[in-house]
Parts: structure tokens; C-alpha cells; sequence
């Protein structure tokens, strides 16, 4: 029995080793998921910012054309404006198409990405229900090996209980004896009485010595219930602990 209860401790400690490192797996891909999601509003903030310099260029260029327009005898100011204007749209058209394929392609790899990572946690999230469910099982295992325990304790201490009435009747009998050898001296040799007390002496003392083993039994066994217990108790917190956090 206390063979069995230690390679269930052992189990408990390896299922207790894989959740931690599980959940230490979810946390990593927890937080490369948040470092994914702030990438992706980096980047909406880019375009953003890029969707913004088109409006300023086009309200400038519109004022470009506009001041043109009424300096149209000022060939060299107009030529110079049409210039500026010229470079201006080509930079917007540049930059709109290096930020469209830069942006276009981290999307689609961030996107990839979070995909790979939330179906990683989905498995890791199976799996921990999964290890949660087999410590439940070894839990009710461990309380039917605490329930056979107490069990066998009750049966030694009603044991117990009856080696202590035999003894209190054995010293009731060698309380009486010596007073009934004296009353019958002169029928039954005294020799004889003290062959009965030495007998009965050497039965109590053998008793003593079972019922002393049989305390020693039932501590060993109590002890290992309290420990059982108490290493259960802490086994479900810590799973009701990391399965909490985790939702």
C-alpha cells in the first residue's frame, strides 16, 4: 500500500512538471501574440500617417495650382511650382507603393502568424484540460487510498481495542492469583502458582509488545493520510490556480 501511495506522489510531481511547463508555453505564446497585435497597430498607425501626407500634398498641390493660376504672367514662379508640384506627386506615388507592398506583406505575415500561434494555444489549452482531468482522476484515486486507510486504521484499532481488554483481564488475573495461591496453600502447591503467574506475566507482556506494534502501525498509517491529504489539497489549488489564470 505505501509502495503504491509513493508512485502516485510521483505521478502527481511529473503531471505537476508538464502543466508548469505547458502553461509557460501559453504565457510565450500569450505574449508574442500581444507583441504581434501591437506590430499590427504600428503599422495601421503608418498607414494612417501615409493617408494623412496624401491629404497635405493634394491640399498643397491644389494651392500650388491655385496660386499658378493666378500668376499665370510669372513664368519662371510657375514653372517652379509645377516642378515642385511634379516631384511632390511622385514621391506620394512612390512612397504610397513601397508602404502598399511593405504592408500588404506584414499583414498578411502578421496574420499568418497569429494564426500559427492561436491554434499552438488552442492545443496547449487541450492539453492542460486534459493533464487538469488525469490529476482529477489520480485525486479520486488518492481519496479512495486515503478511505481503504482509515479503514484498515479502524480495524486495528478495534484490534487494538480487544488485545487492551485481554490484557486488563490478564492483570486482573495475576492481581488474583498470588491471593488465591495463599488461600489454598495447603491444596495446590505454590509452585504451580507462580508457573500460572510467570505464564500469564509472559502473555501480557507479549500482548503489550503487539499493541505497542500495532501504534506504531496506525501512526505510520495516520501520517501517511495527513501527508496524502495535505499533498493532494495543494496539487487541486495550484490546478484550480493555473486554470483560473488561464481563462
Amino acid at each position: 500500500m505505501l509502495n503504491v501511495l509513493k508512485v502516485w506522489k510521483v505521478n502527481f510531481k511529473k503531471l505537476k512538471n508538464i502543466i508548469n511547463r505547458k502553461f509557460t508555453k501559453l504565457k510565450q505564446t500569450e505574449e508574442e501574440i500581444s507583441s504581434l497585435r501591437e506590430k499590427c497597430a504600428q503599422l495601421q498607425e503608418e498607414i494612417n500617417q501615409v493617408e494623412q501626407l496624401q491629404k497635405d500634398l493634394e491640399t498643397l498641390a491644389k494651392e500650388f495650382a491655385e496660386a499658378a493660376s493666378k500668376f499665370e504672367d510669372a513664368d519662371e514662379l510657375s514653372r517652379q511650382q509645377k516642378t515642385c508640384i511634379a516631384e511632390l506627386e511622385n514621391a506620394l506615388q512612390e512612397a504610397k507603393k513601397n508602404y502598399s507592398e511593405d504592408i500588404a506583406n506584414g499583414f498578411n505575415n502578421l496574420n499568418t502568424k497569429i494564426v500559427e500561434v492561436e491554434e499552438q494555444t488552442q492545443v496547449l489549452t487541450d492539453q492542460v484540460k486534459f493533464l487538469a482531468n488525469e490529476l482529477t482522476q489520480l485525486g479520486s484515486s488518492d481519496q479512495e487510498s486515503i478511505k481503504v486507510l482509515k479503514n484498515k486504521i479502524k480495524e486495528l484499532e478495534m484490534e487494538k481495542n480487544g488485545l487492551e481488554a485481554i490484557n486488563y483481564q490478564l492483570e486482573k488475573d495475576i492481581k488474583i492469583n498470588p491471593q488465591f495461591s495463599k488461600d489454598i496453600n495447603g491444596i495446590t502447591p505454590v509452585s504451580d502458582d507462580d508457573n500460572i503467574s510467570s505464564h500469564e506475566q509472559f502473555k501480557l507482556s507479549r500482548q503489550e509488545a503487539t499493541i505497542a506494534q500495532q501504534n506504531n502501525v496506525i501512526k505510520a498509517l495516520q501520517d501517511k493520510i495527513s501527508e496524502l491529504e495535505e499533498s493532494h489539497k495543494l496539487f487541486k489549488k495550484q490546478i484550480l490556480r493555473h486554470v483560473t489564470l488561464f481563462h
